[in-house]
């Protein structure tokens, strides 16, 4: 079986996971019941598929697109994915580990769904990723200390989730992140000393959780943060100082843009 071949049966047999084809709107989606598809995805432009000028298939928009099922292991096959959004779904079962052998994944979105598992460590495994979204996605367990070797990684949403334990260490080694949330869940603990070298973050919110102490004095050396929020913690002492800004906080890049409400 080819490289090309391996890639479009990974597709169908994502479509027979998460009902996807049962849609109108992605009836283009067509698979017989050996995994191949009925029409290229690439060439007959499958809705909420986007793909490069060799028709690999680069990304996958399926943002509210009524899938109910799961994210098959198969998805590991298509490495050519640059981005995944299947945010505001009804999708249930666990983010499979094969997700981390997605080398050039650079977003992954996987708010508002079902998932009741925790998260692998596996996903520490994408050098490319810049924004993880997982927001209230109904996620236990631990946030993985592996998710510290996303040497890329700008934003990540962990909000709203049923996620304990202590903040990794490992997080403050997040060289480029600007936004974290990690609000409304069930974190306890202190503030991790080592958080205080994300110097470039912007938005830091760990709002909503069990966490106690002060503030490490390495915090004060983040200087470009614009909003901190510990609203429904018990972290108390005195606070770093914050970039004075009104309205949403606007974070850019290249290729995407997130606006973030600023609390008052």
């Amino acid at each position: 079986m080819s490289y090309v071949a391996s890639y479009e049966v990974a597709m169908c047999k994502f479509l027979f996971a998460t009902g996807i084809g049962a849609v109108p709107a992605y009836r283009k989606w067509r698979c017989s019941g050996n995994f191949v598809p009925r029409t290229e995805p690439c060439e007959n432009k499958w809705p909420g598929v986007s793909c490069d000028e060799n028709n690999y298939i680069t990304g996958i928009h399926l943002n509210g697109a009524g899938m109910r099922g799961y994210i098959p292991s198969d998805v590991g096959m298509m490495t050519e994915l640059k981005y995944i959004d299947v945010s505001h779904n009804s999708l249930w079962g666990s983010i499979p580990e094969a997700i981390g052998m997605l080398n050039q994944l650079e977003y992954f979105d996987v708010s508002y769904n079902d998932f009741n598992t925790g998260l692998p460590d596996q996903l520490g495994n994408l050098p490319s990723l810049k924004y993880f979204m997982a927001v209230d996605s109904k996620l236990n367990g631990t946030v993985p200390a592996a998710l510290g070797n996303l040497a890329m990684l700008k934003g990540l949403a962990l909000t709203n989730n049923m996620l304990a334990g202590r903040i990794p260490n490992d997080l403050g080694d997040l060289s480029e992140l600007i936004f974290l949330d990690m609000s409304g869940n069930r974190m306890s603990g202190t503030l991790p000393v080592a958080l205080g070298a994300l110097t470039g973050c912007v938005v830091f919110d760990v709002s909503d959780n069990k966490l106690t102490g002060t503030f490490p004095a390495s915090f004060f050396a983040m200087t470009k943060l614009r909003m901190l929020n510990t609203a429904g913690t018990d972290i108390g002492g005195h606070r770093p100082k914050l970039m004075p800004t009104t309205g949403m906080i606007d974070l850019k890049d290249d290729q995407f843009d997130i606006l973030i409400p600023n609390p008052v």
